[in-house]
């Protein structure tokens, strides 16, 4: 019985990127008052990210997909929660590694 994968590809690269984008963005925010439980929240998603696909994990498309979610949550937030225009693309960055290593991860979990 077969307990992790070798993901490979484009899907393993972006989620390195977009986990890191992830992790190293939150770093300012851990000093910044009333940021430190987004910033935490932030750096653990990244790391996960990085994670599961670097251990080979079965379960790393479904965990890119959660993140990609949150992502896609966080950037539909910022203009309700009167983010500038800034924010809105700080946002969207990791949100598009994330989604492109979700897709490309997701495709290759069916074709096995």
């Amino acid at each position: 019985m077969e307990i992790a994968t070798k993901w490979t590809g484009v899907g393993r690269w972006m989620s390195f990127i977009g986990g890191t984008l992830l992790a190293i963005s939150a770093i300012p925010f851990v000093f910044s008052h009333g940021q430190q439980m987004a910033a935490g929240w932030s750096i653990f998603l990244g790391l996960l990210l990085i994670g599961s696909v670097a251990a080979g994990s079965k379960t790393a498309p479904k965990i890119a997909i959660l993140t990609a979610a949150l992502l896609l949550l966080r950037v539909i937030l910022v203009p309700v929660l009167g983010g500038g225009t800034f924010d809105f693309f700080y946002s969207l960055v990791p949100l598009a590694f994330v989604a492109w290593a979700a897709v490309d991860l997701r495709s290759q979990s069916s074709s096995t």
